[in-house]
């Protein structure tokens, strides 16, 4: 059972957070980046790259872990962050199939944690 006050925590943290479109000139940058990275060797050699985005509603075609892969390549994320990313999109895949693992209230301070420290508190990530 999760905690009330607990929840109401998540919740108003939810409730704070702004989402802004990106602007034009954000759109080509990251279209550069994926396609600077398709090129790229390492540990982005399996990165194929993707269609070109211009809208919010390409960005949302955009498989999840493909714009981490990007942002981790465009130097926003480091590597550890975008494991970690990935491990809160595992979380909310479980969640929306979910099976005998159930999610706890400790999941979900961890996911919300890791969500506001590395994204929505990440300068680098300001739009």
């Amino acid at each position: 059972m999760f905690d009330a006050r607990r929840l109401k925590c998540l919740e108003s943290l939810l409730l704070n957070l702004e989402v802004c479109p990106l602007r034009a000139s954000q759109y080509d940058t990251f279209n550069t980046a994926a396609a600077g990275l398709a090129k790229k060797g390492g540990r982005f050699k399996h990165f194929k790259g993707i269609a070109t985005l211009e809208s919010i509603s390409d960005l949302r075609e955009t498989p999840d872990r493909v714009i981490l892969t990007i942002l981790d390549g465009m130097g926003l994320l480091e590597s550890n962050q975008r494991q970690r990313l990935e491990s809160c999109l595992d979380m909310r895949i479980q969640a929306s199939h979910p099976g005998d693992a159930d999610i706890t209230m400790l999941n979900l301070e961890s996911l919300f944690s890791d969500l506001s420290t590395l994204v929505f508190k990440n300068p680098k990530l300001a739009v």
